[in-house]
């Protein structure tokens, strides 16, 4: 079994896209990792101290992981100058940890996060998910489809207020040259 740690957990979720970790995300990613890994034994969860490499590009205030201002992870942390070496390959992660992450469903760990949140906080939902939790959001409550087909009605809205007035203009030069 391989061995992981917080460290490695968060800097997983990061290789796989999100911007940011709360501490729900964490705890649920965490807890459903346990519940699979019962059956699939590939990882032992050891509480280890985080690393100096990773607390000098990630904050951590208590609630959210998240990387520093202006820092991804396609920065150059290389300590050599004619060498790149980008944060995403310098950050401790584990390849099995990030082929599970990568297959993970995250649908339901974000239906719990709600459920814990309330639904009443999803106004402030810009705070409380990262972007990718609100891409998943999105195809899950069908927020995708809606906004497209608000911009098609809204379309076909503006196209029919342009014909009506042109319609109008057009009126209006026929009246003033008779």
């Amino acid at each position: 079994m391989e061995k992981i740690n917080t460290e490695i957990l968060v800097s997983s979720l990061f290789t796989i896209d999100f911007d940011k970790v709360d501490s729900l995300l964490y705890t649920y990613t965490l807890g459903q990792l346990s519940i699979d890994n019962n059956k699939l034994q590939l990882f032992e969860f050891e509480e280890s101290e985080i690393s100096q490499k990773f607390n000098e590009y990630v904050d951590y205030d208590g609630i959210i992981f998240n990387l520093k201002d202006d820092i991804t992870l396609d920065t150059n942390v290389s300590p050599t100058e004619n060498h790149t070496w980008p944060l995403g390959k310098a950050l401790h992660t584990n390849k099995k940890l990030v082929e599970y992450l990568s297959e993970l469903d995250f649908r339901k760990i974000i239906i719990k996060k709600i459920e814990s949140l309330g639904v009443d906080r999803i106004d402030s939902y810009d705070l409380l998910f990262s972007d990718k939790e609100k891409e998943i959001m999105y195809r899950m409550f069908g927020i995708e489809n809606m906004h497209r087909e608000n911009a098609i009605k809204q379309s076909e809205i503006y196209s029919q207020i342009y014909n009506q007035e042109s319609g109008d203009i057009d009126r209006v030069i026929k009246g003033l040259k008779k």
